[in-house]
């Protein structure tokens, strides 16, 4: 603020102030590694990430959307030092989609549990909206944060077969879509709940840019016309 002679006297060039600034930084630089190794400790060895390791219900489960969130802030820590951890987290999502599901949507997933190191479906899932709305903003932080464009040339195998992830991607996108309100021009949560949530349709919202910035640089195409 400026004092009455006129003379500027910022709080932030102190000694005091600086000293201040520097310790919060550290503060949450400590903070966000710690929160970082926490997420790593709920990952599994084949990449998938339970909400808790605490000995409760949730250590047990497997929420696609809640490990969605987990991976992208992964990268928000270090997208170098946590590239392999988010890149098997990635490979687990692929390998866990549903060719069709239950409500006859492809590519959608659902939550799992964890019981003596093998996985369980529970054949439902909270929704299908932010679950794939997060996933496919997930590849583009993925792409843009390690610069990694290779590792979405790649085929996926999903029950059986040998698929390319630029159609699979395409498809989830497709999914997305398909719940839209034409009234509302919103999403609903799933096809067997027509609800629509402001924070689903935010995400949607926030994939739908992520989505052709994902196109644009990865697969060099921006042909898909609802972006």
């Amino acid at each position: 603020g400026s004092t009455s002679t006129g003379v500027t006297n910022s709080w932030s060039t102190t000694s005091l102030g600086r000293t201040m600034i520097t310790t919060w930084n550290e503060l949450l630089s400590e903070t966000i590694d710690r929160e970082a190794l926490y997420i790593l400790s709920l990952q599994k060895d084949n990449g998938a990430i339970a909400i808790s390791n605490d000995a409760w219900d949730w250590s047990n489960t497997i929420n696609p959307y809640f490990a969605n969130n987990a991976a992208i802030n992964l990268l928000n820590a270090d997208p170098i030092r946590y590239k392999q951890a988010v890149a098997n987290y990635i490979n687990w999502y692929f390998a866990h989609l549903n060719p069709i599901d239950k409500d006859g949507l492809q590519y959608t997933i659902y939550d799992y549990k964890w019981s003596n190191n093998t996985e369980i479906s529970t054949n439902s899932y909270d929704s299908v909206d932010s679950y794939n709305a997060t996933f496919l903003s997930l590849l583009n932080k993925f792409s843009s944060e390690t610069g990694d464009k290779k590792f979405f040339s790649w085929s996926v195998q999903i029950d059986g077969k040998s698929i390319e992830k630029q159609a699979i991607i395409k498809t989830m996108a497709d999914t997305i879509l398909s719940l839209k309100d034409p009234n509302t021009g919103l999403t609903n949560a799933k096809k067997s709940y027509p609800i629509q949530y402001t924070m689903d349709n935010s995400e949607v919202y926030k994939w739908l840019y992520d989505g052709w910035v994902f196109l644009t640089t990865v697969y060099n195409s921006s042909s898909w016309a609802y972006f």
